[in-house]
């Protein structure tokens, strides 16, 4: 994997954004017996799946998801195997009859500026320091993002407290140059992408997982 990064896109270095080139990866993988050539996909993805994929290549078994409030929890996990799309890749390739794909409907990152202007630890903030957290969706079209208020004792956001909101389409806009949000063609889209994404990675989760 090669972690996202900006050399000078939207003005920007380094991370400290949640623009599409600095939260997206490259995940190469490789299963012995399954990936039979090199193959590519457009399904959402995400880091945290790698652990539930190597454990059932492994014949491990996955650690439960993790509840809502999980800070007593000793041991889960927010992924899920990639194993159905890595079949699924690999199958379609030869036979794309009767082939569907049960997969998220969105993927998840957050990043956190210490404030809504430039300070000094603005790239490597201290947890302390964190004022406002980005929140971003990303689905098969959009990515979405609210920058809401923060709490680091609690470390929870406040809803009702927004600094401000992205919304890109990635079909005719890839490189995220025209921020839509505020555009009144894309009012209900907006509204829909917000209520989706205050339902957090569970409610994305494969139908039936």
């Amino acid at each position: 994997m090669f972690s996202g990064w900006q050399l000078g896109e939207h003005n920007e270095w380094c991370k400290v954004t949640n623009f599409d080139i600095a939260t997206r990866i490259t995940m190469l993988v490789h299963v012995p017996g399954i990936s039979v050539s090199f193959r590519t996909t457009d399904a959402l993805v995400e880091a945290v799946d790698l652990y539930a994929t190597v454990s059932v290549l492994a014949g491990l078994d996955v650690p439960p998801t993790c509840p809502p409030d999980n800070q007593n929890i000793a041991f889960c996990t927010e992924g899920t195997s990639l194993v159905p799309v890595i079949i699924y890749v690999t199958r379609t390739k030869h036979d794309v009859t009767g082939m569907t794909l049960n997969w998220k409907t969105a993927v998840f990152s957050q990043f956190p500026p210490p404030a809504d202007h430039v300070v000094k630890n603005s790239e490597q903030p201290l947890l302390a320091d964190i004022r406002i957290m980005g929140y971003t969706m990303k689905t098969a079209t959009h990515r979405y993002t609210e920058w809401l208020a923060y709490d680091p004792v609690t470390f929870t956001h406040n809803m009702l407290h927004v600094y401000a909101r992205e919304l890109y389409d990635h079909t005719h806009d890839p490189e995220e140059n025209l921020n839509l949000v505020d555009q009144a063609a894309f009012r209900y889209l907006v509204q829909e992408l917000a209520h989706q994404l205050r339902g957090g990675w569970r409610k994305a989760l494969p139908k039936g997982f």
